[in-house]
């Protein structure tokens, strides 16, 4: 049986619907007594439900108009109603030629069987419609107005009390979004919300005002590609993108971002993004929250440096203590080699011609010394001697020099300040880093450029030393700046460039130790050295050196004169514990005449007779021995004897403020040694101020 269901409120057709199919009814449906009318005309149904009160066309005259046409009179006709619920209501209904009147809300049960009921009845054509009363048409009418009237005025009534409640709802969801701006405005970390076009809703201030730069107003309705702020086009293609896939998907995501302002600022977010829901569970937008990581990505980048340097620090000092031991055997061994070379020099008559592998195997082994020499610089174990002297004069002297090394094609310019302080250092080993700086400057510009030698006095505050994380004491410093206008290095090669063996010039053109040399010495002065570099930009190596105190002159350096000496009658005890070393120290010293005791360490030197001991003009000790070390000997003996001269020997300088102070003085001979050199060593002790 098919029933047509009529009703304006989708809500109710779609349950009464639900309700006559499940209960074996064919179901059609209608919103109106206007369209209810055409589809009856069009396919006249078994039935009819209709509602009363709606729009276009009422329950009322739809049942009047039913009633009225041939053909369609017969059909049963429900009022299925919950407005028109009194019994004026079923009077007029009925005088209109329906056949029941039901007032919702009806029990299921209750209204199945009545809606099955009439349509039975219809079915069989026994419907009695005479008992819809005798009233005339116009009664009929009057009726119909005056329900009609009452209902309007009731339904007038009820919209105005919900326009009532709207307006309070409105006034309650005005304070509640003023309470929610205010909430989120609060919030120092940007907060955005935009619908699911990717339409911007609003925001808190941090937002409009620090990311997007307008006022909220202005940013309401506007998509990503719409703001007036320095996205870049690919990253607003990379929001919209992260929005769309994120309004497929649902949930949240996180990223981060990098945000160009108009200032030139870059600052680094992480951005938290979830989707939320309207009432029936519709993705409804994107609501976003956003945290600025600048401080914190550039504090663990500053951490990430710290730790860097740390481990350059440590491989520093690892590779120089390596260094030092290094050429402490290697100095012993060029000892041995150069001895060995002078002794047959020596022992050679004046007529024989020179042999030339012995003059091969002496500049080698001065080489290696060399290199040696380099590899102390860089632990900063090269013994010094240090003099005060005028860093300007030190350059002045090397200018001619500094020339011929760089070439023609290169310009040289001096900025020498002219009150420039004096520094305590070596100066032969100053002079060496500015040798290796113009090398190093040269060897950038193989096609010629300028470089750029300056001087100058700085006041260092702790600040300097904070920013660039250098352990060194504020103070006053000579400042010696060495500029080329060369390949420049990258920020790479600028971490590596002190390091020993590395280099960036080709195969067989650098030993690597140039600037490892430069940054050794200057660390053994008590200075430090700063790089700057650009690819294409050129270099410049600035060397800083603490001035020199008040009161202390140019000029002034420490030990006796040297003053001429004969072997004869001199006893001298070497203590060595290398056997080639002493052999060749033997030979040298009885060449020149004197008497040698050997030792072959620090035990054995103490465990002389004491009449040997009294006979002793000189102790000739290495420093670094195997058990008690030379400076300890030395100790040892002067209380034994007092007044022993001692003279140390070593190719390794410890870093102990005794051996500083022995290496200052004359009291000290380095590796590898000379004879020559040797002989002029004892004559200065000899001939200095009694120990005692």
């Amino acid at each position: 049986m098919n029933v047509l269901v009529v009703d304006d409120l989708e809500e109710a057709r779609h349950l009464l619907k639900k309700i006559l199919e499940k209960n074996g009814f064919s179901v059609t449906t209608a919103a109106n007594g206007k369209e209810a009318l055409e589809a009856v005309r069009r396919s006249p149904p078994d039935l009819i439900v209709s509602d009363i009160l709606m729009p276009e066309m009422d329950g009322y005259q739809f049942c009047q108009k039913v009633r009225q046409q041939e053909g369609l009179d017969h059909i049963p006709f429900v009022f299925y109603t919950a407005t028109y619920t009194d019994q004026r209501d079923k009077e007029l209904a009925m005088q209109m030629g329906a056949d029941g009147f039901i007032v919702k809300p009806e029990p299921i049960a209750s209204l199945v069987a009545k809606i099955r009921r009439i349509a039975e009845k219809g079915k069989k054509g026994r419907i009695d419609r005479s008992s819809g009363g005798s009233s005339s048409e116009d009664e009929m009418f009057t009726l119909y107005d005056e329900r009609l009237v009452k209902k309007l005025e009731k339904k007038m009534l009820q919209l105005e009390q919900e326009n009532q409640l709207r307006r309070q709802s409105e006034v309650e969801l005005k304070d509640t979004m003023t309470f929610f701006q205010t909430l989120i405005d609060t919030l120092p970390s940007p907060v955005f919300y935009k619908d699911a076009e990717g339409r911007y809703l609003g925001g808190n201030r941090a937002w409009s005002e620090q990311i997007v730069g307008l006022p909220l107003a202005d940013v309401v309705g506007k998509t990503v590609f719409e703001l007036p702020w320095n996205f870049q086009p690919e990253l607003a293609e990379k929001i919209h993108e992260v929005d769309l896939s994120l309004m497929q998907t649902g949930g949240t995501e996180d990223h981060e971002t990098r945000m160009q302002f108009s200032d030139g600022r870059r600052r680094d977010f992480m951005v938290k993004k979830a989707v939320y829901y309207d009432a029936e569970g519709r993705k409804a937008g994107i609501v976003g929250l956003m945290f600025d990581l600048t401080e914190k990505n550039l504090a663990e980048a500053e951490r990430r440096k710290l730790e860097e340097q740390l481990r350059q620090a440590v491989k520093m000092e690892a590779v120089g203590t390596l260094a030092g031991g290094i050429a402490h055997d290697f100095n012993n061994l060029l000892t041995t080699i150069l001895g060995c070379v002078h002794l047959i020099e020596a022992e050679k008559s004046p007529v024989e011609q020179p042999d030339e592998d012995l003059a091969e195997i002496e500049k080698a082994a001065q080489r290696a010394a060399k290199l040696t020499q380099q590899l102390l610089a860089f632990s900063r174990k090269q013994p010094a001697r240090l003099q005060v002297f005028d860093p300007n004069q030190r350059i002045a002297d090397l200018e001619k020099m500094l020339r011929r090394t760089i070439g023609e094609n290169i310009r040289l310019t001096l900025d020498l300040a002219p009150d420039l302080s004096p520094i305590r250092a070596d100066p032969g080993q100053i002079e060496q880093v500015l040798v290796n700086l113009a090398v190093n400057a040269r060897d950038a510009m193989p096609d010629g450029g300028r470089l750029s030698l300056e001087t100058g006095n700085v006041r260092l505050e702790p600040s300097f030393f904070t920013q660039r994380r250098i352990e060194e004491a504020s103070g006053n410093y000579v400042r010696i700046k060495v500029s080329d206008t060369g390949a420049g290095m990258t920020a790479e090669v600028i971490e590596q460039i002190f390091d020993p063996f590395f280099t960036t010039k080709k195969r067989g053109r650098g030993t690597g130790l140039g600037l490892s040399t430069v940054y050794g010495i200057v660390k053994q002065n008590s200075g430090f050295v700063l790089a700057e570099s650009e690819p294409e930009q050129g270099t410049t190596i600035t060397v800083y050196l603490p001035e020199c105190p008040e009161g202390v002159s140019a000029g002034e350096t420490s030990g006796p004169a040297t003053g001429a000496v004969s072997g004869k009658g001199v006893s001298v005890l070497v203590v060595e514990d290398d056997p080639s070393v002493r052999r060749v120290v033997r030979h040298c010293l009885k060449g020149g005449g004197f008497d040698v005791i050997e030792a072959e360490s620090g035990e054995h030197a103490l465990s002389l007779e004491a009449d040997v001991l009294d006979s002793v003009d000189l102790v000739l000790t290495d420093v670094i021995l195997t058990g008690i070390d030379g400076i300890e000997l030395a100790r040892r003996l002067e209380t034994r004897r007092p007044g022993i001269r001692i003279l140390f020997m070593s190719g390794y300088a410890e870093d102990r403020q005794a051996v500083r102070k022995l290496v200052a003085s004359d009291r000290f001979v380095e590796k590898p040694i000379d004879p020559e050199e040797l002989v002029r060593r004892i004559a200065a002790v000899l001939n200095g101020p009694d120990p005692g």
